[in-house]
């Protein structure tokens, strides 16, 4: 399957969005089935890689908007790092509302 920059972002709203809605882990989505998997269970990921193989963030739109995912400051890394299911959906729901800025910047 061909990753674009849009489609990439397209389909990390949609593991995010099921993320959200039912509180299970990305790995669990069923839309790996679809899409197939991808590089740390992320889309994002899988497109950086796919262009430079040793330097992933480098080409991560996520990580060109707002920084790595990685830092400690991040949504995404305050998801993983919640202890609390409620915490969790929290951080969720902002990374999701991240992505979805990302969206409308390709728009």
């Amino acid at each position: 399957m061909e990753l674009t920059e849009e489609r990439t972002v397209g389909i990390a709203i949609e593991l995010w969005e099921w993320v959200v809605a039912t509180g299970n882990h990305k790995s669990e989505w069923p839309g790996w089935e679809k899409y197939g998997r991808m590089m740390a269970n992320c889309p994002l990921c899988e497109y950086g890689y796919r262009i430079v193989r040793n330097h992933m963030c480098r080409n991560c739109p996520y990580a060109k908007r707002f920084g790595y995912c990685t830092r400690h400051s991040s949504p995404y890394y305050k998801y993983l790092t919640a202890g609390r299911p409620k915490t969790k959906e929290k951080y969720a729901k902002l990374f999701l509302k991240q992505l979805k800025q990302l969206k409308k910047v390709r728009a």
